[in-house]
């Protein structure tokens, strides 16, 4: 069963599982977590000097449109970005429910023959 497991992880590329499943069918932990460390491990801490060094540079260089932004500005900034998205889909739902309702409320009056704007008041015509 874990063969087929491993087969699995390793045809949809998340071989970073198959480690864990070697461990869980009983073979070698010391060797499993090895390659579970360089599967995982070193790509985290290669991500982590880039964060690192991304920071420091980003501090040092100003160019004519002001300072790079940082890891952290950036990070707020695509915060503010997705808030502004769902905000704007949220807006474009309440619009759409609106269309909807409106043209309900048109074809509802579409099939009364007369409405008396004045008194508010429905008079058929026959």
């Amino acid at each position: 069963m874990h063969k087929q497991l491993i087969k699995f992880f390793n045809i949809t590329g998340l071989t970073w599982f198959v480690p864990l499943i070697k461990i869980a069918a009983g073979e070698n932990p010391t060797q499993q977590l090895r390659q579970l460390f360089l599967i995982m491990g070193v790509p985290i801490i290669a991500f982590m000097i880039f964060l690192g060094a991304w920071s420091v540079a980003a501090s040092k260089v100003n160019t004519s449109l002001g300072a790079i932004p940082g890891p952290i500005a950036v990070w707020h900034e695509a915060g503010g970005l997705l808030d502004d998205h769902f905000a704007e889909k949220e807006k474009e739902m309440f619009r759409i429910a609106g269309e909807i309702k409106t043209k309900e409320i048109v074809d509802k009056i579409k099939h009364q023959d007369f409405i008396d704007i004045n008194k508010g008041t429905i008079t058929a015509i026959r």
